[in-house]
């Protein structure tokens, strides 16, 4: 019982300092609007992410082409999460190469690509983002 007391109080902590961070608001209109300014645009989203973030990134990919609190026309969005893409790239290429060559593939220019990446597995996202840059897709990196 103590753990399961002590988790939930340290996830409270954790997402208090992260609501109240005035830096949190800032980094999510920000990024808002540049997938804003990149739809208009006729761009796309993709999302990435590895172990759990992964899940988060595709989430996020199906609120856009799915409904997010109000009914409307669906957004572009795709989550980089295919198991066959995963396994072939990782094999024939490198597990570092996931991203990237989907970006290769599908990124075009005034794109942009969220990464949910924590810690250390932001170094996966690294041929990802300089593919991008190579693309001219839209690339920013904050912190919340």
């Amino acid at each position: 019982k103590d753990l399961i007391v002590n988790s939930l109080k340290e996830h409270f902590s954790v997402a208090e300092k992260f609501v109240n961070s005035p830096a949190t608001a800032e980094n999510i209109e920000r990024a808002a609007r540049l997938i804003a300014s990149s739809i208009k645009a006729g761009g796309k989203v993709l999302t990435c992410g590895n172990g759990g973030s992964l899940c988060d990134a595709t989430h996020f990919a199906e609120e856009l082409t799915g409904r997010f609190r109000d009914s409307r026309s669906p957004l572009p969005a795709m989550a980089i999460n295919d198991p066959a893409h995963i396994t072939c790239t990782t094999n024939d290429y490198s597990f570092e190469k996931i991203f990237s060559r989907v970006v290769e593939a599908l990124g075009r220019p005034g794109d942009v690509l969220c990464g949910a990446l924590l810690g250390i597995v932001i170094g996966l996202a690294v041929h990802g983002l300089a593919t991008l840059a190579d693309r001219k897709l839209e690339t920013r990196e904050t912190q919340a």
